[in-house]
């Protein structure tokens, strides 16, 4: 019978939680509660949290400038661009969503405290991973020309192979990085240059041109351009 009694107050004590979890709290709760976690380790308790804020109070710009943070971390901590991609586009959206909330003149303005510091504290943040990616993929844009002179100068089988695989582990990497590099800013012609050169190496005319043509629309130099899209149709 105590067994009995003990397991119906485990499962009233349950649901009083529950209940507790989903009522709505103060909108600073949300934040401290969210907080506590990023420092404890939980990121994933304080995403939940941060979530339930936008849900009850839709704009707060502590919040959303917190939730980017999160990403922030998560995207500095991924080994490789396939596993950054994710974070860094989660990163831009909640980077994105703060900007429009602070330029949204219906959104309640108790919420949208130090919105000016923290949207300038987005855009630095963002041109810091937009370098990082970018000099990246150039980086590795510069080893993958590299490989190619050394393919071109090859003598046995076992060489070339190793250089094929090389050029095409390179080239795969440094279209990631210049992909995440478009992510953040869509409106630079220099990583749809680099993308298209890379698939120009790789003999991919049709989808340089795609590229090049892209570059064209973010640039007022097109002349590298017309001649990097009139030698693709020869």
């Amino acid at each position: 019978m105590k067994r009995y009694f003990f397991l119906g107050f485990l499962i009233i004590i349950s649901l009083a939680a529950s209940a507790v979890a989903q009522r709505k709290l103060p909108a600073k709760a949300y934040i401290t509660s969210a907080k506590i976690d990023v420092i404890e380790g939980r990121p994933e308790d304080a995403v939940a949290m941060l979530d339930s804020l936008f849900m009850n109070y839709g704009c707060h710009s502590e919040g959303l400038d917190l939730m980017a943070q999160i990403m922030v971390d998560y995207l500095t901590k991924a080994s490789t661009p396939q596993e950054k991609e994710p974070f860094a586009l989660k990163m831009v959206s909640y980077f994105d969503s703060l900007r429009t909330c602070c330029s949204d003149e219906k959104a309640d303005k108790k919420y949208l405290k130090d919105c000016n510091k923290l949207v300038k504290a987005a855009d630095s943040t963002e041109l810091r991973f937009w370098r990082e990616f970018y000099n990246a993929g150039l980086e590795q844009l510069t080893t993958l020309q590299e490989f190619s002179k050394e393919l071109g100068v090859a003598a046995d089988s076992q060489t070339m192979d190793f250089y094929k695989k090389a050029i095409d582990a390179k080239a795969d990497t440094s279209i990631a990085n210049m992909s995440l590099a478009l992510m953040i800013d869509s409106s630079d012609h220099r990583p749809y240059v680099a993308i298209g050169s890379i698939l120009e190496g790789q003999k991919k005319y049709a989808d340089a041109i795609s590229w090049f043509t892209l570059a064209l629309k973010y640039t007022d130099d097109s002349s590298t351009m017309l001649l990097s899209i009139a030698y693709n149709y020869i």
